[in-house]
């Protein structure tokens, strides 16, 4: 695993029902470069809680989660008071999904990325990455 993506103040219990499909567990479109996601991840008085959403939860990626966890604090992110998604993921690719409305947007969005890419079966994650340089958001 050469990277790891953490989803901030994201949990699967506010949106389980509309989760997109490439995310969903035992779904056969989970992109092929997600490898692992454990979702729910936070610290209770016995320590930390992890809820695998799908993949393996191996000690090597607690460990990552930990780091990320250390280095977020130390960025001046309070990763600790709230639950968070962590994705492990064999490789990042470059795109450029942009939105074309003005002002920031207001909270988290989470786009299913088979209604915006129009297909019912997704794609190898670098072609879902250079699709989406194509496809704009508002």
């Amino acid at each position: 695993c050469d990277a790891i993506f953490s989803s901030y103040s994201q949990t699967t219990n506010s949106f389980d029902s509309s989760l997109p499909g490439h995310l969903k567990s035992g779904r056969n479109n989970v992109p092929p470069d997600v490898i692992a996601a454990a979702r729910d991840t936070s610290f209770t008085d016995n320590g930390m809680q992890y809820e695998v959403e799908f993949g393996e939860l191996t000690e090597e990626r607690k460990q990552k989660i930990a780091d990320a966890i250390i280095d977020g604090v130390q960025h001046g992110y309070d990763i600790k008071s709230s639950k968070h998604r962590y994705f492990f993921v064999e490789k990042f690719y470059e795109t450029d999904f942009k939105k074309i409305t003005p002002r920031a947007p207001m909270g988290t969005r989470v786009f299913d990325l088979t209604q915006v890419l129009e297909t019912g079966n997704l794609p190898e994650t670098q072609e879902i990455a250079e699709l989406l340089k194509t496809k704009t958001w508002s």
